[in-house]
């Protein structure tokens, strides 16, 4: 079946869906008017679903065989003002009616191509050798709401055999799908800290104590902590990118706060020996410069992102159903991270990315930045992949050996994360 095909002839309703969301956005663990939408929806689409609470919508699309596949996707959004004009400098066909809030990293494409590839799967599921469950994931971006998620599926012993997730990207043209071998996206370890130092006047810096000075060194330490506490043969990559402190030039503040990420594919063994330095550095430093750290949020260390070899088999196969086998691409890893890492911690699964770039219309901007567009024809080649992968899967016997962490949920999100 020509899954695409059959998405461009309700063209009209996927571009008015993504729209809509585009243009009510809400953060992570706020998306109740989302949640809501959705759940209209899928009543009026005649799909089997249930609210998980705090966690998102699970849809039960049932075939005539015994695997399970599901397929999700996430649907919050990001606290930034959105542009109007898109990075090549073109009015955008919508932009987000909701102050400091916009879908900058595409997740309105996301959920309206999930939920139009729920309505095609659940209109010709006997096609389907199978049940396909669609997970619309609240909070990816912030909130962590994927443990509910997980959480009600082992409680109502829900057997899922595989998981597939989509990401639209403007890194990838407009028109290719690109899958990655093996680790598909990074883990995180994410932090911000404040340091309290005595402030004083500037010309007599003797007698305060410069948290500035004591943030120096500890940045100058932590950028040295990538060559003495990683493996040299793991990827690796660290920044500041928050940094506050003092209102005038001859004051010195009684405190500044800083804050970054740091990514990896060993969360057990690079992620964790850099949060170890990270902690022993910022103590040891303060502890020299006599001032004192406070540790608003330290994240993680997260896992990566795992590709099951035959979930990316099949995901390869589908896709080339979709946009043809010259446009399915294979690529290096990408350094962002994902949410449904904790899937593949669990169950054999695919991450795939849907290209949305495309630079005669303007749109080439990162993902989180203000100007941020995708091309809406892109999202038929992710609806199209949705469904053809489910349909795939399930039609597909083959090796799906894996080792599952296999703690409690407790144990999976224990880095996860620790706010003030």
């Amino acid at each position: 079946m020509d899954y695409k095909h059959t998405a461009l002839e309700m063209k009209d309703y996927v571009i008015n869906t993504r729209r809509y969301l585009h243009e009510h956005p809400e953060l992570s663990g706020k998306e109740e008017n989302t949640v809501a939408f959705l759940d209209k929806e899928l009543t009026r689409f005649g799909i089997e679903h249930v609210i998980v609470p705090e966690g998102g919508i699970l849809c039960f699309i049932r075939g005539k065989g015994e695997k399970t596949v599901l397929l999700r996707a996430d649907i919050d959004a990001l606290p930034v003002t959105e542009n109007e004009c898109n990075m090549g400098g073109k009015k955008k066909p919508v932009v987000s009616k909701v102050p400091g809030v916009a879908h900058m990293c595409g997740h309105d494409a996301h959920a309206t191509m999930l939920l139009c590839a729920a309505k095609i799967l659940n209109d010709n599921r006997d096609r389907l050798n199978g049940t396909v469950i669609a997970c619309f994931e609240r909070g990816e971006e912030a909130t962590g709401n994927v443990r509910n998620i997980l959480a009600y599926i082992q409680q109502n012993n829900i057997h899922i055999d595989a998981c597939f997730g989509i990401h639209i990207m403007t890194y990838a043209d407009a028109g290719d799908i690109t899958i990655a071998h093996k680790v598909a996206a990074s883990g995180l370890l994410g932090f911000e800290i404040s340091i309290k130092g005595k402030g004083g006047h500037g010309s007599r810096p003797d007698i305060a104590n410069n948290p500035i000075d004591c943030f120096t060194a500890i940045y100058n330490a932590l950028s040295h902590a990538r060559s003495r506490e990683v493996n040299p043969y793991g990827t690796f990559s660290y920044s500041i990118g928050l940094l506050t402190g003092g209102t005038k030039t001859n004051v010195i503040p009684d405190e500044i706060r800083f804050g970054g990420t740091a990514r990896f594919f060993d969360e057990e063994h690079d992620g964790m020996n850099f949060k170890r330095a990270l902690f022993r550095i910022v103590d040891n430093i303060c502890a020299a410069y006599e001032c004192t750290p406070v540790y608003h949020n330290v994240t993680g260390p997260l896992p990566a992102v795992a590709n099951q070899d035959f979930c990316v088999s099949v995901a390869e196969e589908a896709a080339a159903k979709v946009v043809g086998r010259e446009h399915v691409k294979n690529v290096p890893p990408m350094m962002a991270t994902d949410s449904f890492a904790y899937f593949t911690k669990l169950y054999p699964s695919c991450y795939l990315i849907v290209g949305c770039r495309n630079k005669e219309k303007g749109i080439f901007a990162d993902h989180h930045h203000p100007s941020f567009d995708l091309d809406e024809d892109a999202m038929f080649n992710g609806i199209g992949a949705y469904a053809s992968i489910a349909e795939t899967f399930l039609s597909t016997d083959g090796d799906l050996s894996y080792e599952p962490f296999t703690g409690t949920l407790e144990e999976l999100f224990a880095n996860f994360p620790k706010v003030e």
